[in-house]
C-alpha cells in the first residue's frame, strides 16, 4: 500500500496553514522560558503534533532535569496515525503520558507502540458521568445540531454533503457548531443552500437544544452527546481513514430506526456524489 498521496496531502495542508512557522515560534517561546527559569515540571497537551515535539526537543536539549508530562486529551480514531510509533522512530516523548481513560490508554500501548510504563490511565476533563438513555424526539421541527471540526477542508466536505441531504425543504431546525479554534468563514457560508443558524452557546446548552447530532470527524463533543442520550449520525466525507471515535458502527445502529421518520434524506445517503466526482 502506497502512502504517497496521504503524505503529500498532509504536507500541502501544513504549508497552506503556515503551521511550520507557528511551531518554530512556539519552540522559541519555550526556549526563552527554560533559559530564564528553573523549570521542574512541564505539562502540555499531547497529540504527537509537531509543535509538541519541538517543545520537547528544546526541553531535552536545554533543561534535562525538567519532567515532561503529556495529556492525551482528544478522541482517537483510525485516522489518528500520529499516535502510532514505528520501531525505527526516535521522537522526543514525555516522561509520562496521561490518557483520557483506560480505552485510550490501551490504544496507545497496544496500537501506538509507546514504551512500556510511559502511558498512565487518567480521566477525561470535559466529560460528565450519568446514565445513558435514548431520548424521544421532543420538538417539531426536529432540532439538528451539526458539529464541525478538524479543518476548513472538513468543513467544506461536510457542508457539501449536508447540501445534498437538506436540498429539499423539510421540517428541520439546523444549527452549525464550529470548532472554537476554527471559525466558519464567509466563503463557506455562501455555499450553504439550506436554512441554518450558528451555535455559539455553552456545550451543555447546545446538547440540550439538539434532538439529533451530525458529525463527520473526530470530536470529544460527540462522545458527550452520546453520553447524554442524544442520537448521533456519522457523515462520511470520503476520507482515506475512518474519522469517527466509535470503534464499531454497531454502536450506532440503535439510533437509526426511531429517527428515520423525520430524517428521511438519509435513505439515499450512500449515493452522495463527492465534489471530486467519487462516491462516498
Amino acid at each position: 500500500m502506497s502512502l504517497q498521496r496521504i503524505v503529500q496531502d498532509s504536507v500541502m495542508e501544513e504549508l497552506r496553514a503556515s503551521l511550520n512557522m507557528v511551531k518554530m515560534m512556539n519552540s522559541l517561546t519555550t526556549k526563552k522560558i527554560v533559559e530564564q527559569n528553573d523549570v521542574e515540571r512541564f505539562i502540555l497537551p499531547y497529540e504527537n503534533r509537531g509543535w509538541e515535539r519541538a517543545d520537547m526537543m528544546v526541553l531535552r536539549a536545554l533543561s534535562r532535569q525538567t519532567r515532561v508530562i503529556g495529556y492525551q486529551h482528544a478522541a482517537i480514531t483510525g485516522k489518528h496515525t500520529e499516535y502510532c510509533l514505528s520501531a525505527a522512530e526516535a521522537l522526543p516523548l514525555p516522561d509520562v503520558l496521561v490518557s483520557m481513560g483506560e480505552v485510550t490508554a490501551h490504544m496507545l500501548t497496544h496500537r501506538g507502540g509507546y514504551p512500556e510504563g510511559i502511558v498512565k490511565s487518567g480521566c477525561a476533563l470535559r466529560q460528565k458521568g450519568g446514565e445513558v438513555k435514548i431520548l424521544p424526539p421532543r420538538r417539531q421541527p426536529a432540532h439538528v445540531l451539526v458539529l464541525l471540526s478538524t479543518s476548513p477542508d472538513y468543513y467544506a466536505r461536510t457542508l457539501f454533503a449536508l447540501n445534498k441531504i437538506f436540498k429539499a425543504p423539510g421540517g428541520y431546525s439546523i444549527r452549525l457548531r464550529a470548532h472554537p479554534l476554527i471559525p466558519l468563514k464567509n466563503d463557506l457560508r455562501k455555499t450553504i443552500v439550506f436554512p441554518y443558524g450558528e451555535d455559539h452557546s455553552l456545550e451543555d446548552d447546545a446538547i440540550d437544544w439538539a434532538d439529533v447530532v451530525l458529525y463527520s470527524s473526530s470530536t470529544t463533543l460527540v462522545l458527550n452527546c452520546v453520553q447524554r442520550g442524544k442520537p448521533v449520525f456519522y457523515v462520511p466525507v470520503d476520507d482515506y481513514l475512518d474519522s469517527t471515535p466509535f470503534t464499531s458502527r454497531r454502536t450506532l445502529n440503535g439510533w437509526f430506526a426511531p429517527l428515520m421518520r423525520f430524517i428521511r434524506p438519509w435513505r439515499n445517503w450512500v449515493a452522495w456524489t463527492q465534489p471530486d466526482g467519487k462516491r462516498g
